[in-house]
C-alpha cells in the first residue's frame, strides 16, 4: 500500500529534509530513512516583440512587450529591457504575465531588443531572442525662406534669407545651412526662385533629413 503526500509553499533553492512513519491501531511505528529534497524552480520561456513592428522614425515612440510563459502558474514579478548590452527600462508583469516598455529616445540606426525575466517564487529566470528594430531619420521641412530684390544685372542669380524647419523632435534645436537660388529669367520683373543645396546642421543631420 502507498499514499501520497503534497507539501506546498516550499522556496525553491532551501533544502527540506522528510522522514515517513506509519501509524495503525497498535501504535507508529518507525521512521523511514531521512530523505531531503531541495525545490527547482519551472522553466519559464520570455518572448519580446515591438509595435510598430520593425521600424519607426527617429524621436517616434515603440512599445516593447515581453511574455512570460510557463507551465502550472503564471508568472509574477519583473522584466528588464536591453538594448545589446546596455539597460533601457524595467517593466513589471501584469496579470497576463506581459510586461511593457513604451521608449522614444532611442538613435538613428540598428537596436537589438532582449527582455530579461528574472524569475518568481514558482518560475526561474529567462531572457528573450533578440529583436531587431531600426530608426530611421526623421523627415523635417524648411520654410519660409525669401528672395530678396536685387537691380538688373543680366543674371539670374538670388541672394537667399531666412528658413525655418518644421517637424523637429521637442527639444530639439535644428539650424538652416543656406543654400543658393536661382531667378527663372535674368530680365527685369517679377520672377519665380529656385532654391538648392539647403541643408541642416552637421549634428542634426544624424537624425532628420530634409524632404
Amino acid at each position: 500500500t502507498s499514499t501520497n503526500y503534497l507539501d506546498t509553499g516550499l522556496t525553491n533553492g532551501a533544502t527540506y529534509y522528510y522522514v515517513v512513519s506509519a501509524t495503525s491501531s497498535y501504535g507508529e511505528g518507525a521512521n523511514s530513512t531521512e530523505t531531503q529534497v531541495i525545490p527547482s524552480p519551472a522553466p519559464s520561456a520570455t518572448t519580446v516583440a515591438s509595435s510598430p513592428a520593425a521600424s519607426g522614425t527617429y524621436g517616434s515612440t515603440v512599445t516593447f512587450t515581453a511574455t512570460v510563459t510557463g507551465t502550472g502558474s503564471t508568472a509574477t514579478g519583473t522584466v528588464t529591457f536591453r538594448d545589446g548590452a546596455t539597460t533601457i527600462g524595467t517593466a513589471t508583469l501584469n496579470a497576463s504575465a506581459q510586461a511593457s516598455l513604451a521608449i522614444s529616445t532611442l538613435s538613428v540606426g540598428g537596436h537589438s531588443i532582449t527582455a530579461s525575466f528574472a524569475g518568481d517564487s514558482f518560475f526561474g529566470p529567462s531572457t528573450s531572442t533578440a529583436a531587431t528594430y531600426s530608426v530611421t531619420q526623421k523627415p523635417v521641412t524648411i520654410t519660409g525662406v525669401t528672395a530678396a530684390t536685387k537691380v538688373y544685372d543680366g543674371t539670374t542669380a538670388a541672394a537667399l534669407s531666412g528658413g525655418t524647419v518644421s517637424g523637429v523632435v521637442s527639444g530639439e534645436t535644428v539650424t538652416v545651412v543656406p543654400g543658393t537660388g536661382v531667378f527663372t529669367s535674368p530680365n527685369a520683373g517679377s520672377q519665380s526662385v529656385t532654391a538648392s543645396g539647403y541643408a541642416i546642421g552637421e549634428m542634426a543631420a544624424d537624425v532628420v533629413a530634409i524632404l
